[in-house]
């Protein structure tokens, strides 16, 4: 399992829960030129490539130890979409889901130059809103994004994302409750029982021998992601 993460700071009930798991924190402090709701959300701020790490710029986290990666600073991100997005992509195997109209030309260049196919899709939040079970294995709510992935000879359970909590918004994205810890740990900010699509989850996760681990008893919330720090495996 990962020993330490990048995570939305402002959510202490579920950093004590990964804390729990002997995971290590790198605490995502607000971004001033975010959107306030998801100006600490770790998947607008930072993106990791095997050993890159690209950052938006004005981020901050603390505890954040870089050693072992190679660092790109981004432009400002800006506070209303389609600015808000340059770091918002997701990998899944050998593949890049991302919107090459607003992810920063720095990351599509470094993921092309690294052998990476680059999947493009329409939604901006690609990211927030793609769950990686394992490289060939994905949950989503976005149906250009899934018809992305079958093309792609990815499996895909499409889900209904109304029961996700994303304060100061209408609905939030299962990318962002989540997060791939090991090869079978998936980490999810939430109780799936109390989520429409809790049991079509836990049995699409479960076929694929990789175990939910429900770290608050509650709705899930999108908290921009859980993301491993692998100083340079070729994970997300």
């Amino acid at each position: 399992m990962s020993k330490s993460v990048i995570v939305n700071g402002e959510f202490q009930h579920i950093i004590k829960a990964l804390e729990a798991y002997g995971v290590g924190i790198a605490a995502v402090k607000r971004n001033k030129h975010l959107p306030k709701p998801v100006a600490a959300h770790a998947d607008m701020n930072y993106f990791i490539l095997g050993n890159q790490m690209f950052v938006a710029g004005g981020a901050e986290a603390e505890n954040l130890h870089l050693d072992g990666y190679s660092v790109t600073e981004l432009d400002l991100p800006g506070n209303r979409y389609p600015y808000d997005v340059i770091c918002n992509a997701k990998l899944v195997g050998e593949h890049l889901f991302c919107n090459v109209r607003t992810i920063d030309k720095k990351i599509i260049e470094c993921a092309i130059a690294d052998g990476y196919k680059i999947i493009d899709v329409r939604q901006g939040y690609a990211g927030c809103s793609i769950c990686k079970v394992n490289d060939t294995t994905i949950i989503t709510s976005d149906k250009g994004i899934a018809d992305a992935a079958v093309k792609n000879n990815i499996d895909v359970l499409l889900i209904d994302n109304s029961d996700i909590l994303l304060p100061g918004y209408d609905v939030g994205f299962i990318g962002g409750c989540t997060g791939l810890l090991s090869d079978n740990q998936l980490f999810f900010t939430g109780n799936l029982d109390k989520c429409s699509f809790g049991k079509s989850m836990r049995d699409f996760c479960e076929n694929y021998g990789v175990a939910v681990i429900e770290l608050i008893d509650d709705k899930p919330i999108d908290i921009g992601g859980i993301q491993a720090l692998d100083h340079g495996r070729r994970v997300v």
